[in-house]
């Protein structure tokens, strides 16, 4: 127990690197090329390249603590090694100042540091990632402390004590609690209204690829044109529909585009043309065993089906689970049961099942049927190729894919509200004393707990997707600040609660904090994915 729980700790603290590394990289992508700032960034180690300046140094301690965990055997050299890992935090202390005045006091970040609300999102996820890497290591040290000491052990009493907090923080809950967002009444006559207009404008853009101007009846026309073929047949008329896009689109407009959309469209292609291609293979060895055929051609084709399923889906797909696949279809060794081993993946597999090969062809018939097998094989090969530049250079890049991921996050924020309002009615801070109790902003002047969560809800499920949905990149523009100074106030208001007497003294409960971080977590994440599309 005790060294799975140091293991973890190392983990944990490779991860907090990791988290670093990547902070400073988006950092340093905001800086011009040519810039000297760039330089005290760095960047990470690329094939024979190696790394340079503080991303590098985040790469180098994560691989000296991975490196260290296999030798951990006992408890004292975990907590030495720990210690030594600490050290080298607590000597790069300077350097995160200097980073951080630098980017703070530059007049192309906006006012100098002593206001904070106005700097870039990048300088503030980097300054969050320093203070939780030092947050973390100040957590471990004291569990090392109390597992090694007298004092310790009797103040935790061998990890009651945390047990009780966490208790204390989710309890077993009796009955059903209903977390979703809170319903905030509108005084817009039209809101009932815009959500079902907006399904009808979500499914036309699908239909027709695109959304035509309600006083503009010829692009009308022609867009119907160009999305369904009109055929004469046998004296009557067949329309079929052309499909012009290639999933249908988020509440937000985005949806699968861009490079995303060309490589699962041609994705698709190679399905459609690679199937029959597999369903009409057979097997040139006379002795081959039909349970092995069948499994070998059900399994390539699952896989390639799965392959370009990943490829489509909203939001980007998932990148370790296609190089996995990709992986098994085309570069891992495959063992089967008699211990006959085969290269190159799943198809190298079928190949040696099928004995398609040149030394097994006696007629025509049979290179036709090994030609079709390598036709099958260029065209998952060549879609990986397409895979693989997506992924290094398009990934992410895609204006539909982020309007998914900031449609996401946008609900999760809302949904937040909901478990925040739950934490507080268990700790009874019902709603008439959640209007009336108050915590005060950077200016000093009152904000309600209940302005505040409405305002959230308000926002996040009616006011950013509309402005969104309306105004494209500009309308994320527009979202930007009003999710900034939400954050803000999140911040402030958990910031508040351990010192403000006037607040009510249940909030001060673990069970309330929880969620409140976790809200202004998803408020922050919104921030930065509005940043990153407003950013051109």
């Amino acid at each position: 127990m005790i060294y799975d729980m140091i293991q973890g700790a190392f983990d944990g603290l490779s991860n907090r690197w990791l988290e670093l590394s990547d902070a400073l990289i988006q950092l340093a992508k905001t800086l011009p090329d040519g810039d000297s700032r760039k330089a005290l960034l760095g960047k990470r180690n690329t094939g024979n390249t190696p790394g340079s300046g503080l991303v590098k140094r985040c790469d180098d301690e994560r691989e000296s603590i991975l490196n260290e965990i296999p030798e951990i055997i006992s408890l004292r050299p975990a907590i030495k090694a720990f210690t030594s890992a600490i050290e080298r935090f607590v000597l790069s202390e300077s350097e995160r100042r200097l980073t951080l005045e630098i980017f703070e006091g530059n007049s192309m970040f906006g006012p100098p540091p002593n206001s904070p609300e106005n700097e870039p999102v990048e300088v503030s996820v980097c300054r969050d990632q320093f203070e939780r890497l030092r947050e973390y290591i100040s957590g471990r040290l004291q569990e090392f402390e109390e597992i090694t000491s007298i004092q310790g052990e009797r103040f935790n009493v061998k990890g009651i004590r945390g047990s009780v907090e966490k208790l204390a923080a989710y309890p077993i809950l009796t009955a059903d609690m209903n977390t979703a967002p809170a319903s905030v009444p509108t005084t817009q006559a039209g809101a009932g209204g815009l959500s079902l207009q907006r399904s009808i404008e979500g499914a036309m853009r699908e239909v027709l690829g695109r959304l035509p101007k309600a006083n503009d009846p010829r692009s009308f026309v022609v867009a119907l044109n160009q999305s369904f073929q009109v055929k004469q047949i046998e004296g009557h008329v067949e329309v079929s529909w052309a499909p012009r896009s290639y999933a249908g689109q988020t509440d937000l407009g985005g949806g699968v585009t861009g490079g995303q959309a060309s490589l699962y469209a041609r994705a698709k292609v190679a399905l459609d043309n690679s199937i029959p291609l597999l369903d009409g293979l057979y097997p040139l060895l006379p002795e081959a065993d039909e349970d092995l055929v069948r499994a070998a051609r059900a399994i390539v084709r699952n896989k390639f089906i799965e392959v370009v399923d990943e490829l489509g889906v909203e939001g980007g797909p998932r990148i370790a689970r296609v190089d996995d696949l990709f992986k098994t279809l085309l570069d891992e060794d495959v063992v089967d049961e008699e211990g006959t081993k085969s290269v190159n993946g799943y198809l190298g597999y079928l190949k040696e099942v099928f004995g398609l090969s040149s030394a097994q062809v006696n007629t025509l018939e049979e290179e036709t049927n090994v030609t079709n097998f390598t036709v099958l094989e260029d065209y998952i090969i060549s879609l990986r190729d397409g895979w693989n530049r997506f992924r290094d250079s398009l990934f992410g890049k895609d204006l539909g894919t982020r309007f998914v991921l900031l449609s996401r996050a946008l609900s999760v924020a809302a949904e937040s509200v909901g478990e925040v309002y739950a934490a507080m009615d268990s700790v009874f801070v019902g709603p008439a004393e959640r209007q009336v109790a108050a915590f005060r902003d950077e200016d000093g002047k009152p904000v309600l707990i209940e302005e505040l969560l409405s305002w959230i809800v308000t926002f996040t499920s009616e006011e950013a997707p509309r402005l969104i949905y309306e105004g494209g990149r500009r309308g994320v523009a527009a979202v930007f600040p009003t999710a900034k100074l939400l954050e803000s106030l999140t911040r402030r208001f958990i910031q508040a609660i351990p010192h403000e007497p006037s607040l009510p003294e249940g909030l001060r409960h673990p069970r309330v904090i929880n969620p409140l971080l976790e809200l202004r977590a998803y408020l922050e994440r919104v921030q930065q994915l509005a940043q990153d599309v407003r950013r051109q």
